[in-house]
């Protein structure tokens, strides 16, 4: 009987795991704070809501839940929400300077996934 080897973490995608939780945790407050302040008699502030707070916000959960299994379906995981996060930063640019903000959070994630120690990690066969 063998037993797996756990590799430990690099610290870029150590570092990329305290983004993700961070992302769901502020994904879930902002959702929540959306819900009670328009209220949820709206099918498209609750979809609106739903599409663009919360689905990323349990998909950055979930990523950084199952990132230290690593392997190439976590790392194009990770650039696909990347490019989400960056359109969706992109389509708020007309809000003013606040997406600049937004758009650091998957700049971030990306320069510390596509490092060479996390792609090795990530990339492992």
């Amino acid at each position: 009987m063998t037993t797996a080897v756990r590799r430990p973490l690099p610290s870029g995608l150590t570092t990329v795991r305290v983004l993700l939780f961070a992302f769901a945790a502020l994904s879930l407050i902002g959702g929540a704070g959306t819900l009670l302040s328009w209220g949820f008699y709206s099918t498209a502030v609750l979809a609106a809501t739903f599409m663009f707070i919360l689905l990323p916000g349990a998909a950055a959960f979930l990523l950084g839940l199952f990132l230290p299994r690593g392997g190439p379906l976590m790392f194009w995981l990770l650039i696909l929400l990347c490019v989400f996060w960056i359109l969706a930063a992109i389509g708020n640019a007309a809000d003013g300077p606040k997406w600049l903000i937004q758009l650091c959070w998957p700049l971030l994630v990306l320069f510390f996934t596509t490092r060479k120690a996390s792609r090795a990690h990530l990339l492992h066969r």
